[in-house]
């Protein structure tokens, strides 16, 4: 049994707790796969180890930027006067820049949830990723160059930015070179 993994049934040959990638049920009954060269005959190999599915650490530090940069959208963008209250970047009543950065910066924040849950780690999503994170760039970057009249950019671009940024360079490399997970076996 692999360590770490719940018994899901005994082998009917030796009496061994067997997790659910060990257990191999053959004729009605589950046996191991040290056990089963002699249940089946000598004819027959013992099938191979699944390997574990690995992790894609870019598209995860995707998520992180994403997260981080609708967080960023939370707190005030400006010092005083427009923007300058909880929830600041979002636009409500005039749409500006920071509107730009807030609203990319959830679409890619649950484009990647949405990715994720479905476990389609690929081409088509990175670059959807990539074109959101530099959205989220695109209108912090602008807010910071452009802010509303009478005031300058405070804490929310000044974390959007960075954050964004670590979204874009990790769907890049999502893009470029994708897991080994979503890769089709080679013998």
């Amino acid at each position: 049994m692999h360590p770490g993994n719940g018994s899901v049934a005994v082998c009917h040959s030796c009496g061994r707790p067997l997790c659910i990638t060990c257990a191999v049920p053959v004729r009605g009954e589950v046996f191991g796969t040290e056990c089963l060269p002699e249940v089946l005959g000598p004819d027959t190999q013992a099938p191979r180890a699944v390997p574990a599915r690995a992790r894609n650490r870019a598209f995860d530090l995707v998520g992180v930027g994403f997260a981080v940069a609708a967080a960023a959208s939370v707190v005030p963008w400006t010092r005083f006067g427009i923007a300058s209250g909880m929830f600041g970047a979002w636009g409500i009543l005039r749409l500006r820049w920071s509107s730009l950065a807030a609203f990319a910066a959830l679409a890619g924040l649950l484009l990647w949830i949405g990715l994720r849950v479905k476990d389609r780690i690929d081409t088509p999503g990175g670059i959807a990723l990539f074109v959101l994170a530099a959205g989220s760039i695109t209108g912090s970057v602008l807010h910071v160059l452009n802010p509303p009249p009478f005031t300058h950019a405070w804490l929310g671009p000044w974390a959007a930015i960075p954050a964004a940024g670590l979204a874009a360079c990790a769907a890049v490399r999502t893009i470029v070179r994708p897991s080994r997970a979503n890769a089709p076996d080679i013998p």
